[in-house]
């Protein structure tokens, strides 16, 4: 299995980020982890890479329910701010309510490719990488 450049982890809860940083490095699938707590600091770190032209993050894990700007709203703005194909970027949603209504709005964002209940897993994260990423060339914001 290739090895990821960049995974990013949004997520309000230091706790659930530290774990999923635990189970994606037991997972050996990523060199770099960058990880954000709260929705609007992300968008301004997209905002920072197109800017000075660095690649995208290879994946988000995206918590979909945080206080100020939850992952909803984090995927309008980036829909509306960036020009991405659906190549460009991938997302997983994570959700600790796999039932949430939310859910249903996500037909809206061409970058969302999974959902996934938390805590994430070593296997569920390998079976990921497996169906998600085959040979993807890095890729930039334009």
């Amino acid at each position: 299995m290739k090895k990821l450049d960049t995974i990013l982890l949004i997520d309000d809860h230091a706790a659930t980020n530290y774990y999923h940083e635990e189970i994606l490095r037991e997972a050996n699938c990523v060199d770099d982890i960058v990880v954000h707590y709260s929705a609007d600091r992300s968008l301004d770190y997209f905002r920072k890479l197109k800017a000075q032209r660095l690649p995208l993050p290879d994946l988000v894990f995206l918590d979909l329910n945080m206080p100020g700007w939850d992952g909803m709203d984090f995927l309008r703005m980036l829909e509306s701010f960036f020009q991405l194909s659906p190549n460009q970027l991938k997302i997983v949603i994570l959700t600790s309510i796999p039932e949430s209504p939310d859910l249903q709005q996500l037909e809206f964002t061409r970058h969302v490719i999974d959902i996934q209940s938390k805590p994430l897993t070593v296997s569920r994260v390998e079976r990921l990488l497996l169906e998600h990423f085959s040979a993807d060339p890095s890729v930039q914001l334009q």
